[in-house]
């Protein structure tokens, strides 16, 4: 366990890095608004990811663990072929939402492409973690990053700085997962069967799809608010603050995405003290290192502020501030949310979740009217806040029924 786990850091490291450097590109070669464009596209996709989370990868992590090789062959090859045609919309969906927002035919198309191969490359992941191969997961993202910076300098001279960036994207996927990838059994003559068996699954899952879509909209509904309200340029200020402190989110998704199986093995056993326990300690750790990251931020910030945004000064020294403060409260939402996925309660989790976003998005309507760029943070904090009082509840209570169930078992 401790192993894959290291390893899925030290990759979410290697990959988060690489992202980090592309943003940091992309901030101080291109102007906000090119900026503000590449961060409106990765919004698009992640929506589409957040869909394929729900009906594939979260499938992937939960009914694999502790199954036969044969048995986690015949779930890959139903899972990859619902896939297919999910993506396959997910993508058109993205090229026109794209085209909508009014941005150029070329990246609207990049959109597109970014949805196929990241889409594929992320269940690949999915599977090598669930699979416990965590060095064939960093040999997946290691193609991944080198076709990335091979690909952007031939594509920066000749197209603008976002397009390049998410044509680089593309082409760092697509060698990823088709030179490292795991065989993935699909079988479109199979469709059909696959959706049959998929369905007993999906009565649980569509709610997870709901949840989804409303985590999505938690984290990125502001890309999209401020997009439409203040323009690409203020998209692209309000979110560099964010891709500052952004490694503290990719490290707790990274670990928890590592410890899901194993947390939902253990409530399958039956073993909810190790499932806390695991849970706990991920709480601890994660914690901890936001701590530490904020701390060595803070230290180099002399150093950040006379390269990131001049101009903004105090205005920007703010937003970062508040995006510190969301990343260390976005830890524990990411942390406990594993616990009711692993025991498949997407309908509790959609429901938490529905009212996280209620909040946050009538706090974001505001920007419409004169206030402050930083309420988009606040409102993101709110609802943050909210989804962590009503996951400690649900928590709190089934520890409850745990206990009273071993005592009355003893009496």
């Amino acid at each position: 366990m401790r192993k894959t786990v290291l390893f899925s850091i030290l990759d979410q490291v290697l990959v988060s890095g690489s992202m980090f450097a592309l943003n940091l590109l992309l901030i101080l070669q291109g102007s906000p608004e090119a900026y503000g464009h590449f961060i409106l596209v990765l919004g698009l996709y992640f929506l589409a990811f957040g869909a394929q989370h729900a009906v594939i990868l979260l499938p992937v992590n939960v009914l694999l663990p502790g199954k036969p090789h044969s048995r986690q062959n015949i779930t890959l090859r139903m899972l990859s072929n619902i896939d297919l045609v999910l993506i396959s919309v997910a993508a058109l969906l993205v090229g026109a939402m794209a085209l909508a927002f009014e941005l150029s035919i070329m990246l609207s198309l990049a959109g597109f492409g970014l949805v196929i191969t990241m889409s594929a490359r992320e269940l690949a992941r999915t599977v090598f973690l669930t699979r416990q191969q965590p060095k064939r997961l960093i040999i997946l993202d290691a193609v991944f990053i080198a076709g990335t910076w091979l690909a952007l300098p031939l594509l920066w001279s000749s197209a603008q700085p976002e397009e390049a960036a998410t044509l680089a994207l593309v082409i760092g996927n697509s060698l990823a997962f088709a030179l490292a990838a795991p065989k993935l059994y699909r079988r479109t003559r199979t469709l059909r069967r696959s959706w049959s068996r998929y369905s007993d699954y999906w009565r649980k899952s569509r709610w997870a799809l709901v949840g989804a879509g409303l985590t999505e909209a938690q984290l990125r509904l502001y890309i999209f608010v401020v997009e439409l309200a203040r323009g690409s340029a203020a998209l692209g200020l309000l979110h560099a603050g964010r891709v500052i402190i952004n490694p503290i989110s990719m490290v707790a998704f990274a670990w928890c995405r590592a410890i899901r199986p194993m947390v939902a093995l253990h409530l399958e056993r039956q073993e909810e003290p190790q499932a806390f326990r695991l849970i706990g300690i991920s709480m601890v750790g994660l914690l901890t290192f936001a701590v530490l990251y904020l701390l060595a931020l803070y230290a180099a910030w002399p150093l950040l502020e006379t390269r990131l945004f001049v101009n903004e000064g105090e205005a920007f020294a703010r937003l970062v501030a508040l995006w510190a403060i969301f990343g260390m409260v976005n830890v524990p939402s990411i942390v406990l949310s594993i616990y009711l996925q692993a025991k498949h309660r997407y309908r509790d989790l959609t429901a938490i979740t529905a009212i996280s976003v209620t909040t946050s998005a009538l706090l974001l309507a505001s920007l419409f009217f004169e206030v402050d760029l930083s309420l988009a943070i606040i409102a993101l904090l709110a609802g943050e806040a909210i989804m962590i009082v009503c996951l400690c509840a649900v928590l709190w209570f089934d520890v409850s029924a745990i206990r009273r169930g071993v005592r009355g078992a003893h009496v």
